[in-house]
């Protein structure tokens, strides 16, 4: 059932993140052409070694920093890293730098990707004129392994310790899920995928209030894809499908997604509702990912991950709802920006495997997020509020310019009361005055009979 839930974040990883660049590793977990590695098992251990006649150790930490800092020549405090080289005259150096995004995954061997992986890190010191400080893991998969025992090669430090490399067997070299075939129908239409997101990033960002019924049809188009696939992965999917099954799934989860747009484009309600429920999903995992993957670890990560996701979409439904005149506006340029950093994602790449970040999540490490997901935030921020702008201004225009003609409206119904009054009070003016005539007329004809008589 884990591997269940896990797989849906694998989808939207692989649909959402098609990039240019080789490979993905986030703490614990490393993605290769769609191949996901849990490097748990292996997270934290320590192997010593003989060079040259004198004894080292190597200290390393795969999900989190090591607790041994080393400083640089010349500096006062110690730099995080994720390796440590312990000399015996108790001195050290680092083998790799503080961030994930330093490190190079590849296969184990090129030609039988299920083999193994290979993950290569370079630090930033300098072991002599030619060479840094690195740190090679070579892992084979091996399932029937209880106990991963590190190595050193001898090859690797029989002339130099500036790049030791340390290899195991264990099951956190085999593949724990793989879309190879799936991602590679996404590779071949990267350029054109990129595109689609970029352009409807643009819509969505500063056009979206303006064709509403659009807008509701994308909004509801997603959701309910998106809700499918989770149903569909975490209950009736077994753990692994074929591949032949994904492209099923990706078809009647999009004509589920095409139904409730229709039916969302001609209930604005409902197509509100899932607009907001979208940019409340979108917005909390942004915010796990920047603040809380830093703070939290063990099990209480899975659980704040879910409890800000499920927090998040019942506050976008109903802040929504509540704001209905202009939910369309903020919430399409919430998504649109969200969007848009996707498009430059798969161009540029360097923004974190959503699947990754989750997995680290499930091994209760923190998700450490490379820096440029942080320059991706502040672009996905600035964005927004700039889509946020353009289009309340429309809006607010619009709303000041139907006050205006309703209100010219009433003057001119206020207006033509007035004249019908009028009328109808000179209409009533002859009536009364007619019978007023009439008795004058009579008046005279008596006197002039009675005269005529005398």
């Amino acid at each position: 059932m884990r591997h269940q839930k896990t797989t849906i974040f694998t989808l939207i990883a692989t649909i959402g993140l098609v990039q240019y660049t080789t490979a993905n590793v986030v703490g614990c977990s490393a993605e290769l052409e769609a191949n996901i590695w849990n490097l748990n098992p292996i997270r934290r251990s320590n192997v010593n070694f003989t060079s040259n006649g004198a004894s080292h150790q190597i200290l390393f930490n795969l999900c989190s920093n090591t607790a041994r800092e080393c400083k640089l020549e010349g500096e006062g405090q110690g730099d995080e890293t994720f390796a440590v080289l312990l000399l015996p005259n108790g001195k050290c150096h680092r083998l790799t730098e503080d961030d994930m995004d330093e490190s190079e995954a590849k296969y184990f061997d090129s030609k039988a990707p299920e083999a193994g992986l290979s993950l290569n890190y370079e630090s930033e010191e300098k072991c002599n004129d030619k060479e840094n400080y690195g740190f090679t893991i070579d892992i084979k998969c091996d399932e029937d392994s209880d106990h991963a025992i590190p190595r050193v090669s001898d090859d690797s430090v029989s002339k130099s310790i500036c790049h030791p490399r340390v290899y195991f067997e264990s099951e956190a070299g085999c593949v724990t899920k793989s879309f190879s075939k799936v991602w590679k129908t996404f590779q071949d239409l990267a350029i054109g995928f990129g595109v689609f997101l970029l352009v409807l990033g643009v819509f969505m960002t500063f056009f979206g209030a303006r064709y509403q019924a659009v807008t509701l049809f994308i909004a509801a188009f997603f959701a309910a894809s998106f809700a499918s696939l989770i149903f569909l992965y975490a209950i009736v999917l077994p753990s692994f499908t074929p591949d032949w099954v994904h492209m099923v799934v990706f078809f009647v989860c999009g004509l589920a997604g095409m139904l409730l747009g229709l039916f969302a484009s001609m209930w604005t309600k409902v197509g509100i509702a899932c607009l907001g429920g979208w940019v409340g999903c979108s917005s909390g995992y942004m915010v796990y990912d920047a603040v809380f993957s830093q703070l939290v670890s063990g099990r209480g990560a899975q659980f704040v991950f879910w409890f800000l996701i499920l927090l998040f979409i019942i506050i976008g439904v109903l802040l929504a709802l509540y704001i209905m005149n202009h939910a369309i506006a903020i919430g399409s340029s919430v998504v649109g920006a969200y969007a848009l950093i996707r498009a430059f994602g798969i161009f540029i790449g360097g923004f974190p495997n959503e699947y990754l970040v989750y997995l680290e999540i499930q091994n209760g490490g923190y998700a450490s997020m490379p820096d440029a997901f942080y320059i991706y935030l502040s672009f996905y921020v600035i964005v927004a509020l700039c889509g946020i702008v353009v289009q309340e201004r429309e809006v607010l225009k619009l709303k000041y310019q139907e006050y205006k003609d309703k209100k010219a409206g009433n003057s001119g119904n206020k207006n033509a009361g007035g004249e019908g009054e009028e009328i109808h009070e000179e209409s009533k003016d002859d009536d009364e005055s007619k019978p007023l005539i009439d008795k004058n007329k009579k008046d005279k004809k008596e006197k002039k009979d009675k005269k005529n008589k005398h």
